[in-house]
């Protein structure tokens, strides 16, 4: 098989891997505590050990692919999730099939370890360009597909579309107003303290530019997270203030929506971005090298 349909495929198939185990085990409880021969609610024990698995290894993941490349990490996460499923297949005991969840739950977090180094580099980029203190953490990832995640954005919300000639598919940052406020408020000087009451109007045209620029920040610090696989060259193509006006494509297009948390004195705001997996085709250019060492950490975002 071609790389160039072959490591797209790979990487398709580990995101579709991650949602499936995320939701199979609830609804596949009863049947498997027949086949074990235990009470079903004495399966909480496999679901505990999966959760208790996956706040272990979040921390632990980034360290890792700080040492070894996020390339060499994401194959092991692989490899370990599907040690760690086949085990869950074999057991024939409840202590078995408890210690394989645990095991699969070693590499759920590692496909996440982009998201989670990027989120620093926004919080240092976001630092600079609003003059504050600004904190950004990465809080979770989930996949579902474009049309529910239009019809879900918070009203009201800037809707930013981006492209990147390395990436096959737009993305779309849906930033809410309390976020849109906080950032206009530092920029302009206001810093106002608390919560700010959502006003119900549109955004003005000086808001859409000043989050323009912000949007540009963030996705750099999502570009220089992505640094190690492949380095997108973000390019804003629009800006709009109508949700289904973003749409880049049908309503069922499977899409990847990271959310990260982004705290400005004591006031706070969320950014989703959404990724449709197709985007991920574009990886298989950057996968091919033998080495990425070395590669300007500058990113075109206009």
């Amino acid at each position: 098989m071609p790389r160039h349909i072959l490591l797209p495929l790979i990487v398709a198939c580990a995101l579709f891997m991650e949602n499936m185990d995320s939701t199979v085990l609830v609804t596949a409880l009863p049947a498997i505590a027949g086949d074990l021969g235990v009470n079903p609610l004495a399966l909480k024990l496999a679901l505990n050990a999966y959760l208790i698995s996956l706040a272990v290894f979040i921390p632990v993941s980034g360290w890792v692919a700080d040492r070894v490349g996020s390339r060499t990490v994401f194959a092991w996460a692989i490899v370990v999730f599907v040690t760690g499923s086949l085990a869950c297949g074999v057991s024939s005991s409840l202590e078995a099939f408890v210690a394989a969840r645990a095991k699969a739950g070693d590499a759920f977090p590692l496909l996440e370890t982009l998201m989670d180094r990027a989120a620093q580099d926004i919080q240092l980029r976001l630092r600079n360009f609003l003059f504050d203190n600004v904190n950004c953490t990465f809080e979770s990832i989930r996949y579902t597909r474009l049309g529910p995640f239009i019809s879900g954005i918070e009203l009201p919300s800037l809707c930013i579309v981006a492209v990147a000639p390395e990436w096959s598919s737009p993305v779309i940052l849906s930033i809410p107003a309390p976020m849109v406020y906080t950032a206009v408020d530092n920029l302009l000087g206001g810093r106002a303290i608390g919560e700010v009451a959502i006003e119900g109007r549109t955004f003005s045209s000086v808001e859409q530019r000043l989050m323009k620029r912000f949007a540009a920040n963030f996705l750099e610090g999502i570009s220089a997270g992505f640094s190690s696989v492949v380095r997108p060259s973000f390019m804003i193509d629009r800006v709009e203030t109508v949700p289904r006006f973003a749409m880049t494509s049908g309503p069922t297009k499977q899409v990847v929506v990271a959310r990260f948390r982004i705290e400005a004195n004591d006031r706070s705001g969320s950014a989703d971005l959404c990724i449709p997996t197709s985007a991920f085709g574009g990886f298989h250019d950057v996968l091919s090298r033998p080495s990425m060492a070395g590669e300007d950490d500058n990113s075109e975002i206009g």
